[in-house]
């Protein structure tokens, strides 16, 4: 078990369908690391578990009754900035995800996600790295015409506008894609120590926190 993987990463269960939760619960038995210490059916009640239970990662259904899944996320992360949240959802359109990542949500995952890569998720967010699905990020990036349906003036955000080199574009495209700096340098045949630099540098040019921001400028200023 990795060093910051020392003692299980407690999770909260938020959907309102209680055969869901049984069988997210059971898909995250599989691994050691992980202990699910509550449950929810929605997201007022999300709140009042995340202020008792102090979760690490939340699991996150975005359809919830009384108050959905997008706004229990801003208002989590307003209250608890450090407690990690994974929306899980069967919808893929651009706006949801868009409306998640807005509110500050560290992932964005499909229900059917298999259970050992939902593991990495919760395991990614734990550590501090948003993390992307590249299943969404796909469907983003392919079927989703983003310039037209956020109106971007194109002519005004360049990957030269912010000083971006050819490969710290390339590193980029991967980011989006979801993909971890291990799976880009394998991409790339480059350093693992090369990515994170690059990745460095496209943050500070993008002036963005982390890489979900960066992936959302990435996508919202047509930069890749």
């Amino acid at each position: 078990m990795d060093k910051k993987h020392s003692s299980k990463i407690k999770v909260l269960l938020v959907e309102d369908h209680a055969l869901m939760r049984v069988g997210m619960k059971h898909s995250l038995s599989i691994d050691d690391a992980i202990e699910v210490v509550g449950e929810a059916e929605n997201g007022r009640i999300c709140l009042e578990m995340t202020e008792k239970l102090h979760p690490d990662v939340i699991l996150m259904d975005i359809g919830l009754p009384v108050m959905d899944g997008v706004k229990a996320t801003k208002a989590v992360k307003e209250r608890f900035p450090d407690i990690k949240v994974i929306i899980l959802t069967i919808k893929e359109e651009d706006k949801d995800v868009f409306a998640a990542l807005k509110a500050g949500a560290d992932a964005y995952c499909l229900k059917d996600i298999p259970p050992e890569k939902l593991v990495i998720a919760i395991k990614t967010v734990f550590d501090g790295i948003a993390w992307l699905d590249p299943a969404i990020a796909d469907r983003v990036l392919r079927n989703v015409r983003i310039k037209d349906n956020l109106n971007i003036d194109t002519e005004n955000n360049t990957a030269e506008q912010y000083g971006l080199t050819t490969r710290e574009i390339d590193v980029l495209s991967l980011v989006v894609e979801g993909l971890s700096n291990q799976e880009i340098a394998s991409r790339l045949n480059i350093a693992e120590t090369t990515v994170k630099t690059h990745i460095r540098n496209i943050l500070q040019k993008l002036s963005v926190d982390d890489r979900t921001q960066a992936a959302i400028r990435a996508l919202k200023d047509g930069l890749i």
